[in-house]
């Protein structure tokens, strides 16, 4: 059985429509949808503690991150794209039900293990060992270059990092004493947005 439930926002109503229209109900007994009435956000509790929760969490985030690199930062930088898809993961990965499990574990079968590493932290990113990246200025070229921590990749076992070069994923992260981990300058380089 499936209900997919949202708010009367048009946007998410455009997402939700092809997905009834598209998905296999073989194996199904119910599939349906569910919208709260108009101007009736109560009606829809669930959906909007989870807002709240997310809002409370971004901007938590965002005032932290204000404190430590520039003061303010505007809406539409790149950073705050990443800031929302890294608030959303670690909720996911972090925030139990009432069965004790995290939506992490629920769909992956395992908890979230990768270290937790604070939003556009200044960190050094190990370079590849193998493929095209490996060894691009020789043999004696460094093994660790300057990044800019910004999330987790859903996709594998990495983390995703702003450097000079472009966003990049690793999966050997070494963080920097204490003094050196709010860098604005890097900060303010990371210009490509998750969807880039």
């Amino acid at each position: 059985e499936i209900i997919l439930k949202c708010d009367n926002g048009p946007a998410i109503k455009n997402v939700i429509a092809p997905v009834l229209a598209n998905v296999d109900v073989a194996d199904l007994d119910v599939i349906i949808k569910g919208h709260p009435g108009e101007y009736e956000s109560q009606s829809n509790g669930m959906v909007e503690v989870g807002i709240k929760n997310f809002r409370g969490h971004y901007r938590t985030l965002k005032r932290g991150l204000g404190g430590r690199v520039s003061g303010e930062n505007p809406v539409g930088h790149a950073l705050m794209a990443w800031l929302t898809k890294h608030v959303c993961l670690l909720m996911n990965a972090t925030v139990r039900g009432e069965d004790g499990l995290t939506a992490w574990q629920r769909a992956r079968g395992r908890p979230f293990r990768q270290r937790l590493i604070g939003f556009v932290e200044s960190c050094m990113n190990k370079l590849p060992t193998k493929g095209p990246q490996h060894d691009a200025e020789g043999n004696m070229g460094p093994r660790w270059k300057s990044a800019v921590f910004l999330g987790y990749s859903r996709d594998s076992n990495s983390y995703i990092l702003g450097t000079s070069d472009g966003i990049v994923t690793s999966r050997a992260v070494m963080r920097r004493p204490e003094e050196d981990r709010w860098n604005v300058d890097e900060a303010k380089n990371v210009k490509a947005t998750p969807w880039d």
